[in-house]
């Protein structure tokens, strides 16, 4: 029986020991044993900051020193803190204080004061001391108010402090956002522009277009006749404005059924175009490798033949006098300096009409078939300067040149070379121009030493005429005969094909060495 109050008395000692705290705010009489309510915070060690450190002790009105001791169990109750200053309860159900939370709650800071009361006391020489009495309830405390000016202060020159090195952080950590988002904008827009290039890139190696042959010049000239991708470029650039403005040629006049947007470039409209008269390709391979319906194929056909035909007979290819002779080759300026031009007539294949009138108006003896016939003029030095329109086949190389104007070109002095079947010597007298061709073998006599010589003379040069019909009759869509349905667009296909020989380079490489 004796031991049973020690033990209960060791008991409630052992409890005590292990879980009470006691505010350390003066006037506070928070105690763990009777306000279960209340929390108890570990005032921060120097670890934590000593300006924190430093800033509580503060507030709190607490000078370290003999009679007061910093310990582990030395704690501020929950009653000098807002609700603001807790973080959401963690799974274990704790409310931990928010880092740099400070107490602000407290007795005096609640108490309003009353009006301080002056007691002047004079000495013997007129000397005034003031005292400030400050009533608190009944009792009446002496305040020195220089040292509660220094330290609230001092506690503002710690606010001050702190929030001066929050802002701080904030700013360094808002220029790390800064410029890792300005890296992450740089990498993403770099990464789009490499997204839409390769897309582009791969869009183009994929359909049957230009681009698709842009590092492949031989590809190229296969294709569209000419000499390399950046020559077919800077010509679609100078043809691009009106090329972008052009009407459609349509079958229907109805204008509510045209399309109002193109389904194609118009770099790969030209690319179809010469690919159709440089190939012969049909109109249904041609919508197979492009996409598009085998109307459309000939409609845009169509219109890039007359828009061409407009655009490339505008310009100017009868070379002036002066020219002539600044790019005359050396063997005209020995054997023939007054040459203007060297003209020949070429022929295509044309399917035969049932009709025996436009049949027998269309027969050529010489090619012993229905055909279309041209007369071609180059310059001496290999460029082409003259096309004329086609004529049918029955008619002959003197009638064609005095109908196609070609005429009206030359001037006094001028000479034209061309082959035997052009007798317009007496067509050229009105001009006072000279004609140059080989001589005629009369029957029974045979060739004089000077007419063999002038024979190879006239052909050595005039050959160059034959070489430019070559570069045209290069164009596949001569190959075949031409549909009598194509009649309308083919005259202007061939002049088209004509004057686009003359983007294919020089037919003459060193005018000086020949």
């Amino acid at each position: 029986m004796p031991n049973r109050p020690f033990a209960a008395r060791g008991h409630v000692l052992s409890q005590k020991k292990r879980s009470s705290y006691h505010c350390c705010v003066p006037l506070c009489n928070g105690d763990s044993r009777y306000h279960q309510d209340l929390k108890f915070h570990r005032i921060p060690s120097a670890n934590d900051g000593k300006e924190t450190r430093k800033l509580w002790l503060v507030k709190i009105r607490r000078d370290e020193g003999p009679d007061f001791k910093i310990s582990s169990s030395t704690r501020v109750c929950s009653r000098h803190f807002l609700e603001d200053d807790y973080l959401p309860p963690d799974n274990a159900g704790r409310c931990l204080l928010k880092k740099g939370s400070v107490p602000s709650q407290f007795d005096w800071s609640s108490m309003t004061p009353k009006r301080r009361k002056l007691i002047r006391t004079c000495t013997g020489e007129t000397q005034t001391e003031e005292t400030a009495i400050e009533e608190t309830g009944s009792e009446v405390c002496t305040v020195d108010p220089l040292l509660k000016m220094q330290e609230e202060l001092e506690g503002l020159r710690l606010e001050v402090i702190l929030k001066t090195q929050e802002l701080k952080k904030s700013k360094e950590e808002t220029a790390s956002v800064m410029e890792e988002m300005n890296a992450f904008k740089a990498q993403a827009h770099k990464e789009i522009e490499n997204t839409k290039k390769a897309a582009a890139e791969e869009l183009a190696l994929s359909k049957f277009g230009l681009e698709r042959f842009s590092t492949n010049n031989d590809l190229v000239r296969f294709y569209t006749g000419f000499v390399s991708y950046e020559h077919i470029k800077a010509f679609y650039e100078i043809i691009k404005p009106t090329a972008e403005r052009m009407t459609y040629c349509y079958a229907t006049g109805d204008r509510e059924s045209r399309p109002k947007a193109r389904t194609m470039l118009v770099i790969d409209e030209l690319f179809m175009f010469l690919v159709r008269i440089r190939l012969g390709l049909f109109e249904q391979d041609l919508a197979y490798r492009f996409k598009i319906h085998i109307s459309t194929v000939s409609q845009k056909i169509v219109t890039w033949s007359n828009y061409l035909y407009f655009m490339l007979g505008c310009q100017v290819i009868w070379p002036s006098r002066e020219n002539v002779n600044n790019y005359m080759p050396q063997c005209f300026r020995r054997l023939y300096p007054s040459t203007r031009v060297i003209i020949d007539c070429t022929e295509i294949f044309l399917q035969t009409p049932s009709f025996l009138l436009l049949q027998s108006q269309l027969y050529s003896s010489y090619k012993s078939n229905t055909t279309l016939k041209g007369l071609v003029g180059i310059s001496p030095h290999g460029a082409v300067s003259f096309v004329s329109g086609l004529y049918t086949g029955a008619i002959s190389d003197k009638e064609i040149t005095r109908c196609c104007g070609i005429l009206d070109l030359i001037e006094e002095g001028d000479s034209i070379m061309a082959d035997k079947g052009f007798d317009i010597e007496y067509l050229l007298l009105e001009k006072k121009a000279i004609l140059n061709i080989p001589p005629f073998l009369e029957s029974n006599v045979q060739f004089t030493q000077n007419d063999v010589q002038k024979t190879k003379e006239i052909a050595s040069v005039r050959i160059h005429v034959e070489r430019a019909i070559r570069r045209i009759k290069e164009y596949h869509i001569f190959y075949s005969d031409i549909p009598l349905n194509s009649l309308g667009s083919i005259n202007q296909i061939y002049t088209v094909a004509c004057l686009l020989t003359n983007f294919q380079g020089p037919l003459i490489s060193d005018p000086s060495k020949n």
